[in-house]
């Protein structure tokens, strides 16, 4: 057993290295979603999306090792870079509306990655050109749905071209339209990779090579901004709600929920109570009341347990500085964020990351 081991000489391509290193980011990302981000089934679409690249990730590191012995490998190969573009549609109407999942017209894009494979399958005939199980025609029209299938989904997205005026006017807007600007221009690329391929012009290795970049380019991107788009989920301790709040204030109190989960709100510096209390339609008294008894916390504290969970968050996944954590997490000033910080924490921040680091 010790001499078959001492044999195998496992060396990784280029190639399969940036895929390594994008099936890695892929996981993180599904363990931060499926451990750390409230609000679970508006982050099933992400969750889809970054399981699919990462498969696709994985299937192209293992493909010398697994692939000649599979003979559907090819097909998982091919369903899993597919399925991509159908939920990149879905994932930018996700962005759009973070409140809620997509209506279910638009998951019914996702059948065609079936259709397309049966589609492929029927038009491949039993005189078709085969060496070791592999058929060249079904191969060819497997790319050719690809084009097709990815045809469709940009052309939804120029239908739904106005979600990005939609995405622009959120808060924290900027950062979620270029995540989509990024999203479409990989799809675009990827069509037409996928094309020159099904057309003679560029050959398999180059096409792989080409997604595996685009994969990781934004696999990469969408990591260090995607805490900042999916929110934490932060427990508070609340009171005796029957008692203290009725039945329309408790509705008032999920909303504000979801506008600090899901919005983000507290992220503008100058957020504070009277802009909370326009947003969701009540009297400045009334927001009180109601944010005191549902969250057991004044306004500002409640707006600053955010922001400090934001900054946390920073200190210890990024090097950034001090004052740029502090303006990222919704402060107008480093001296307020120190404030606050030691405040809640008991340390300053410089002191919390430092010790979080030697850990």
């Amino acid at each position: 057993m010790f001499e078959f081991l001492n044999t195998v000489n496992v060396q990784f391509t280029g190639r399969e290295i940036l895929s390594l290193i994008g099936l890695s980011q892929c996981v993180y990302i599904l363990v931060y979603m499926l451990s750390r981000v409230g609000h679970k089934i508006q982050a099933l679409i992400p969750i889809l999306f970054f399981f699919s690249l990462g498969a696709a990730f994985f299937l192209d590191v293992a493909e010398r090792y697994w692939g000649p012995y599979l003979s559907y490998y090819g097909d998982l190969n091919w369903f899993f870079w597919s399925s991509l573009p159908p939920l990149s549609v879905l994932l930018i109407v996700q962005i759009a509306n973070m409140r809620k999942l997509p209506s279910w017209p638009f998951f019914l894009i996702l059948a065609f990655l079936p259709i397309g494979y049966i589609a492929a399958k029927s038009m491949v005939t039993a005189e078709s050109e085969c060496v070791d199980d592999v058929c060249l025609a079904f191969f060819e029209w497997l790319m050719i749905g690809s084009v097709i299938i990815g045809s469709i989904c940009l052309l939804s997205i120029w239908l739904k071209r106005g979600l990005l005026a939609t995405i622009q006017k959120q808060k924290r807007g900027k950062e979620r339209l270029w995540l989509t600007i990024f999203l479409i221009i990989l799809n675009v690329i990827l069509l037409t990779s996928v094309s020159a391929n099904a057309y003679g012009l560029i050959i398999l290795s180059e096409l792989v090579s080409i997604r595996t970049i685009l994969g990781f380019a934004f696999v990469y991107l969408a990591s260090t901004s995607l805490f900042r788009i999916y929110p934490l989920t932060l427990n508070f301790k609340k009171v005796n709600m029957s008692g203290s709040l009725n039945e329309s204030e408790i509705a008032y109190a999920k909303k504000i929920m979801d506008l600090l989960e899901i919005e983000k709100i507290y992220q503008e510096p100058s957020y504070g109570r009277s802009h909370l209390a326009a947003e969701i339609g009540v009297t400045e008294s009334s927001l009180s009341k109601i944010v005191n008894g549902y969250f057991e916390k004044t306004v500002p504290q409640l707006l600053n347990t955010y922001r400090i969970k934001d900054a946390k968050q920073l200190l210890l996944q990024t090097d950034a500085d001090l004052g740029v954590i502090s303006k990222e997490a919704g402060f107008n000033s480093i001296s307020t964020f120190n404030r606050y910080f030691k405040e809640l924490e008991g340390v300053s921040p410089s002191v919390y990351r430092q010790s979080k680091q030697g850990q």
